[in-house]
């Protein structure tokens, strides 16, 4: 698990200029969730992000939900000012993208992915790469399942049981790594609550896993301070970590910052 190629490289100055892409394309996920797809090439490993700004609104990270030799694109959950906004662009508007930021998963056959909500969106490029993945797919309900067509073999799971299994992410994560073939490498991205039991339950088996975690960032690359995690920035020293490097970490699954730098306690949740 010490690959150095997941650790965070340094930061060069070039990344930071957007490159301007046309939307070709808009596709419907699930409620309150689109990807945007472009044509055109961008350098890339997955569980990367790139800063995305939209002219005369606002930048904000996101990791590509798609890439090949045609093109690439981003997966929007509807939520803020930022993100409504950028779902509804059309064909043929302007956004640009700086980056890639951050570190990497590491491409393991036979690993098992696990993602909650538009977390997917983080995952689905190493799923892509990574042969005989097994796959777990998470949401409150039927119509917040993110790439269940994409994915047609995966587990479902809602919580009200209005699509697959009824509960939590965990409840299959756990039987799985219960059982006789253990993946050889858990890969999670979601509410961070998730990620925290998706943590303990690797911990128990003696499964590694790399978590990708979402925290809120003004620059991409360690200057405003604000994705900061414990003695940690996400924006630098992730987006992926290693959970053996989260066990410890006082603020991962507790408390985040919002955008003004005030740390506030993390809801807790029962996954």
């Amino acid at each position: 698990m010490d690959d150095p190629a997941l650790r965070a490289p340094h930061h060069d100055r070039r990344m930071s200029i957007p490159i301007m892409f046309q939307i070709d394309r808009a596709v419907p996920e699930a409620k309150d969730v689109v990807t945007l797809h472009f044509r055109g090439l961008l350098p890339y490993r997955p569980g990367q992000f790139y800063m995305v700004w939209l002219p005369g609104i606002n930048q904000k990270p996101y990791s590509l939900s798609h890439h090949d030799a045609e093109g690439f694109g981003i997966t929007i959950k509807r939520f803020g000012a930022f993100s409504r906004a950028l779902s509804k662009a059309k064909k043929g508007d302007w956004v640009g993208f700086s980056g890639p930021y951050g570190n990497h998963f590491t491409i393991t056959k036979g690993a098992l992915f696990v993602g909650g909500g538009v977390g997917m969106a983080s995952l689905s490029t190493a799923i892509d790469l990574t042969a005989d993945a097994r796959i777990i797919i998470g949401a409150v309900t039927a119509a917040g399942l993110v790439f269940r067509k994409r994915y047609a073999s995966a587990t479902l799971v809602t919580d009200d049981g209005s699509a697959g299994e009824k509960g939590f992410v965990t409840l299959p994560l756990q039987r799985l790594l219960d059982g006789t073939k253990k993946p050889p490498l858990v890969l999670a991205c979601g509410p961070e609550p998730m990620l925290a039991r998706v943590l303990d339950i690797c911990r128990q088996a003696h499964v590694p896993c790399e978590l990708s975690l979402e925290r809120y960032m003004s620059c991409g690359f360690g200057i405003c301070g604000k994705c900061v995690l414990g003695d940690r920035m996400v924006c630098y020293d992730g987006p992926v970590f290693r959970g053996e490097d989260l066990y410890k970490n006082e603020d991962f699954g507790v408390s985040k910052r919002e955008k003004t730098g005030k740390k506030v306690s993390l809801t807790k949740s029962k996954h």
